[in-house]
């Protein structure tokens, strides 16, 4: 017996071990399934089949049974898959407000300065390049169709996505290359296309699930045809699952239940075919050593994830007794306490006003909190919380905390996330309202947000009042009162609320929003010196509000005052290539009657950048166009470009703006440039409709 313990492990180094060299790995592709629960793949053991492609990987890869991430957010958790640390290190809390900051190691830098060509492919806005995720990548597919008023859209199908992948691996295939591809499909609202559909018509949420493993599987073949499947180590994950009801929670975020932190993990490594389940627990973060270890790399020392490559040799996880952290601080954002828990194999702690301690084995659901019960087992597991948060939480940085522009904040609410910031308390306070008893709360601040995206002001208004008779002191019914007002032309109520949110707001960030949101409301009535001090003090403080700087350049380019409009414009390009802003500036630059204020170079650049970001869709910004073309003497482009304005005008149903642009093409036919400091009626707030 004993001999055969012996030859056992041996065996098993023979076959595992010798069929895995980090020679064999040329291309590293990561696939993240955005919102997806590991329990809905059927190679995890779902009822139907959602995921034969992806089944197909597992059956001749390493696929892990007990994957927990860190925080149940898409922003925060893809920062930990791709630096291999906990959001107390990275500093990302939150889909709102955070970016992360460039002191963290990514994977793309790390597999980039290796000699990979990087890319990724985004299919939502919440990992927008503006928040930092971009960090290592060559190149970053993060650019959408465009909608009305320059806006990009929210999310794009995983069709859409793969298409662009497909196309990347096409350009790419010659090189050693890391891809990173993203979709978002699973998460709500849940709207598979045909056939998945109607195969699928009792679970959509199943359906998403079954859509993307199908686009997949349009990416597996690729592979296959260009030659560079049995090259290429494949890696398929989530950032998080959801919750669909369980716990009384509709999706994700607020609690750190097994629906919302249990994902995915398959490796399929080059040289082996052979299938394995490893069951010990691993995480999120250890995605990152693991890929360096397979190609030899040497991991970052911020790293706090395991190589598990091991487990791909038949050994055994190199830690026993481990403990996986988790968070969620959404509560804090309603004046609550934080979610911080830890999770072994077989038990997860739950550290927040009223401790919970769940058995996972024997209570999967977890249904009957053990504290009092295994008040021992509460306390290890507490003490083991304290010193991974001692040892992780390093000083926020000046730089992983930005407001967001109004671009920014309609976009992610667009794709559900409530607003609002949260408060980083990993104090182990019991006197602060558990998130428990908030959930109703957090409903009805969902469900504020979905009825203001329908244009239910009624409704609105209803639910944030009731939101203020349960939380006076918070300001997030008083932010959606101000903007349903705003919609509503109701000016003064506007005032009145925002000013109720400003003297409601938990901090700076949120306090420069409001500032700026009542700025907003002044200079759509016209009071401009009103709106110029509400925009001061956002900038005070907030000195990265983009809408600010941008707003408070169209007031001065109202009054007159064009070098501080120009000053305002190009501050807030520095943070962000904004369309409206950079097409602003581009006016002001190529029409000044003051000589000494025009820079027609710098007005074709800003007004080309702009076209770019909207496509060449824009009439107003082609108008912006032409007249930079004008200035620099380039008379037969702006003839060109004034004409391709008007036919998009006209088609938008922009008459005034097509009349507008008329004499200009006449000037440019005569050789002659446009000479206006103050952008014609209609201009001076942009708007860019589609056609």
């Amino acid at each position: 017996m004993l001999l055969l313990a012996l030859v056992g492990p041996f065996a098993l180094w023979l076959f595992y071990g010798s069929h895995i060299w980090a020679g064999d790995i040329r291309n590293v592709l990561l696939i993240s399934i955005d919102t997806c629960r590991a329990d809905h793949l059927s190679c995890y053991g779902y009822e139907s089949k959602t995921t034969p492609n992806i089944d197909a990987l597992a059956a001749e890869g390493i696929l892990f049974e007990n994957v927990i991430t860190p925080i149940p957010q898409t922003l925060p958790a893809h920062s930990s898959m791709l630096t291999g640390t906990i959001p107390p290190y990275h500093g990302v809390h939150d889909n709102y407000d955070y970016l992360s900051d460039e002191s963290n190691v990514s994977l793309a830098e790390i597999l980039g300065n290796a000699g990979l060509t990087t890319g990724a492919v985004i299919s939502a806005f919440v990992l927008d390049s503006q928040f930092g995720i971009d960090q290592g990548f060559d190149t970053y597919h993060d650019r959408f169709e465009t909608l009305r008023q320059g806006q990009g859209i929210a999310e794009r199908p995983a069709g859409q996505s793969t298409a662009v992948a497909l196309d990347w691996l096409e350009q790419n295939k010659d090189q050693r290359f890391f891809l990173f591809l993203h979709y978002f499909d699973p998460h709500q609202a849940y709207r598979p296309p045909e056939p998945f559909a109607a195969q699928f018509a009792g679970n959509p949420y199943a359906g998403e699930i079954a859509y993307t493993d199908y686009c997949i599987g349009q990416v597996l073949a690729k592979l296959k045809e260009l030659g560079l499947y049995d090259s290429t180590l494949i890696i398929v994950t989530s950032d998080h699952g959801e919750m669909r009801g369980e716990h009384g929670e509709r999706s994700h975020s607020y609690f750190i239940y097994q629906g919302a932190i249990k994902v995915p993990l398959i490796f399929k490594v080059p040289g082996q075919n052979k299938a394995a389940r490893i069951k010990p627990i691993v995480g999120l973060i250890d995605i990152v050593p693991t890929i360096c270890s397979l190609l030899n790399i040497q991991a970052p020392q911020s790293v706090q994830g395991l190589d598990l490559s091991a487990s791909f040799k038949g050994e055994s996880i190199p830690v026993q007794n481990r403990h996986l952290f988790c968070e969620s601080l959404m509560a804090t954002k309603y004046k609550g306490n934080s979610l911080l828990g830890v999770v072994n194999d077989g038990f997860k702690y739950i550290q927040t006003t009223r401790p919970e301690l769940y058995d996972l084995i024997k209570d999967p659901t977890e249904s009957d909190n053990l504290v009092g019960k295994q008040d021992l087992r509460a306390r290890i597991m507490q003490d083991k919380l304290a010193q991974i948060l001692e040892q992780s939480v390093r000083k926020a940085s000046a730089h992983n905390k930005t407001g967001l522009d109004a671009e920014a904040v309609q976009l992610l609410q667009s794709l559900g996330y409530v607003g609002g910031t949260v408060a980083e308390d990993f104090r182990f306070d019991q006197t602060t309202d558990d998130p428990k008893d908030l959930l109703a709360y957090h409903l009805l601040a969902e469900d504020v947000g979905y009825c203001f995206r329908m244009k239910e002001y009624d409704r609105v208004q209803a639910l944030a009042e009731q939101m203020i008779r349960e939380k006076p002191d918070c300001s997030l019914a008083y932010e959606a009162l101000g903007m349903t007002a705003l919609e509503q032309k109701e000016y003064f109520k506007a005032v009145a609320y925002f000013q109720k949110a400003i003297e409601h707001s938990p901090d700076n960030i949120s306090r420069a929003t409001n500032f700026c949101n009542r700025g907003l409301v002044h200079k759509t009535k016209g009071d401009y010196d009103q709106a110029i001090q509400d925009f001061d003090k956002a900038i005070e403080l907030n000195p990265r509000d983009v809408t600010s700087y941008g707003s408070r350049g169209v007031v001065y380019m109202t009054k007159g005052v064009y070098e501080l409009a120009i000053r305002d414009f190009r501050k807030a390009i520095s943070f962000k290539p904004n369309p409206e802003i950079l097409n602003n500036l581009a006016w002001v630059l190529a029409t000044a009657k003051d000589a000494q204020l025009r820079d027609g170079a710098e007005a074709l650049r800003l007004a080309e950048k702009a076209c770019q970001l909207t496509q060449y869709k824009f009439p107003t910004i082609l108008d912006s166009l032409a007249v930079a073309y004008a200035e620099v003497g380039q008379f037969a482009k702006a003839v060109k470009t004034a004409q391709k304005a008007i036919e998009l005008a006209h088609a938008a149903g922009e008459k005034k703006l097509a009349e507008n642009i008329r004499p200009r093409l006449e000037l440019y036919k005569a050789k002659r440039p446009y000479r206006e400091s103050v952008a014609p009626e209609g201009r001076r707030t942009l708007k860019m409709e589609k056609p």
